[in-house]
């Protein structure tokens, strides 16, 4: 669940998707209740929980999703979990037993979205109206602020829609702190210290899986109509910025 303090149509809508498009697989449902506790309709949140039979964990409104992921990873006893950021919302039905296949076949890790990007290649300098010398400043700036990120290409498995081993996410969170603001999130997402680089350290394949229930290894990716790929049909998952 997204902090209180941010639109709760998320919820709604992720409920919708969960409601509408049947999981596929046993698992237990948990929410992760971000800042809620002290709020006055914590007691509505309770009662939804209740009645998708869910556990409710209750944590700061800290640390992004990261914080947030390795927070709860210590109280769950499961093999597997599934991390659902705030904004996913299921597009077909057997998802999760999809992405559980996958990982299964992937020795532990498989995301319903990837990219390439890096955030390196993102930052770009300005140009116009600079001296020299303060251009070259702001590059050797750059360079090292975004030395945690490697280059293009930069395969990765967005955290939106993840099901992962348990053992190697808690191997991974005992390695990491709780991001302070959103540039570390973004390293454990996509940097050299992030967990699809962890993942791969531990033996596994970065695959997406579709809605048709293919596992797509990296070099598929642009074929896998998911992710910034075709018209995203496939998508297993949607969020916010695949704006399905």
């Amino acid at each position: 669940f997204p902090s209180h303090d941010t639109n709760h149509d998320s919820i709604e809508n992720f409920l919708d998707g969960y409601t509408k498009h049947i999981p596929g697989t046993d698992h237990k449902l948990n929410f992760i209740a971000k800042g809620w506790k002290d709020h006055n309709d914590y007691n509505q949140l309770l009662k939804i929980a209740k009645k998708y039979n869910a556990r409710v964990i209750d944590h700061s409104d800290l640390g992004f999703c990261w914080g947030a992921y390795f927070y709860a990873i210590k109280n769950l006893q499961s093999n597997w979990v599934c991390l659902l950021n705030s904004h996913a919302i299921p597009q077909a039905d057997n998802w999760l037993s999809k992405l559980l296949e996958s990982a299964q076949t992937c020795s532990g890790i498989s995301g319903a979205t990837g990219s390439w990007e890096s955030l390196r290649e993102k930052q770009n300098c300005e140009h116009a109206k600079q001296n020299y010398l303060k251009y070259l400043a702001q590059i050797i700036f750059r360079h090292i602020k975004y030395a945690n990120f490697p280059r293009f290409p930069n395969p990765h498995l967005r955290s939106t829609g993840l099901l992962i081993k348990r053992s190697i996410l808690l191997s991974f969170a005992k390695k990491r702190k709780s991001p302070r603001n959103k540039f570390e999130a973004h390293i454990l997402e996509s940097g050299f210290q992030g967990l699809s680089r962890f993942a791969m350290s531990q033996d596994c394949i970065l695959n997406i899986t579709g809605k048709d229930g293919i596992s797509y290894k990296t070099y598929d990716w642009i074929k896998s109509n998911t992710f910034r790929t075709l018209n995203q049909e496939n998508l297993l998952i949607a969020d916010i910025v695949t704006g399905k």
